[in-house]
């Protein structure tokens, strides 16, 4: 019988190596995708994926403003091609990047198809499985196979997407500073793995903890929502995301000096 939990646990701690792994292929591809971006003269930048993957999207999405200094956003899967009209910009050129551990959810093909038919552009897409049918669907298909996972939830598949995209990114808004910087990620990827696991087995274990808030602004809101839906789909329990200030409802100074204010019944931070 196979343990429990074991698929999970090896994703988790090998996250290092596929983050090595996926920056190697993104540098192996460098030329390329900085030639169709400078040559691309885009307008917009939308990030598009379907569960974990979208919520890696938003997290993404602001970074991209930020470092390329154009419109950037994130938006599911299904959205697209229900609403292309709400997705796009009219009458102006996109780069849409799609994210996708399996590399053939339904509504992220639908999406390139909405795409294609609605917009000007290029598609990018970046998955973890050959010969998928949304490996067929970009300008440029890029492959991160070292990341692709047994388990349900996506741990090493979502953090290598996220990464690879993060560094195409900082490719296309010229932070080579940055790109050099993320090459110590796997180092520190591993010591933090080794220093806190057996403390995270603790706190997993510890009865009293059943009800949890992720807090994110800015850029980690897609990873407080993404860690959130980590938490119900491995341990079943309660878990919502929220904005930082979101989590009180703009009562966040209500108190008096000293005095923290109402607090959620039964909610440990």
């Amino acid at each position: 019988m196979t343990e429990r939990g074991i698929y999970t646990r090896e994703e988790i701690f090998s996250q290092p190596d596929t983050w090595a792994a996926s920056l190697e292929r993104i540098g192996h591809e460098a030329a390329v995708l900085e030639d169709i971006y400078r040559t691309g003269h885009y307008d917009q930048i939308l990030l598009t994926g379907c569960g974990s993957p979208y919520y890696a999207a938003l997290a993404l999405a602001p970074l991209a403003a930020q470092l390329t200094h154009i419109p950037a956003r994130a938006m599911p899967g299904s959205e697209v091609f229900h609403y292309p009209e709400l997705s796009f910009a009219p009458g102006k050129k996109v780069m849409m990047v799609v994210l996708s551990r399996s590399g053939e959810t339904t509504e992220l093909l639908r999406a390139c198809e909405a795409f294609k038919a609605n917009q000007e552009g290029d598609i990018i897409t970046i998955s973890c499985c050959p010969n998928h049918p949304l490996t067929k669907q970009g300008t440029i298909n890029l492959l991160l196979p070292e990341a692709h996972e047994t388990s349900l939830a996506q741990t090493r598949a979502l953090s290598s997407l996220y990464l690879a995209t993060l560094a195409l990114i900082c490719l296309w808004s010229g932070r080579k500073d940055l790109l050099e910087a993320m090459q110590k990620l796997p180092a520190v990827g591993q010591s933090l793995l080794d220093r806190y696991s057996e403390q995270a087995v603790k706190l997993g274990e510890d009865p009293r903890f059943s009800r949890f808030y992720f807090l994110g602004s800015g850029p980690r809101y897609g990873l407080a929502c993404e860690l959130s839906l980590k938490m119900k789909e491995t341990s079943l329990a309660h878990s919502e995301p929220f904005h930082v200030l979101e989590y009180r409802h703009g009562r966040c100074f209500a108190g008096t000096a000293g005095d923290p204010g109402p607090q959620r019944p039964g909610a440990r931070r």
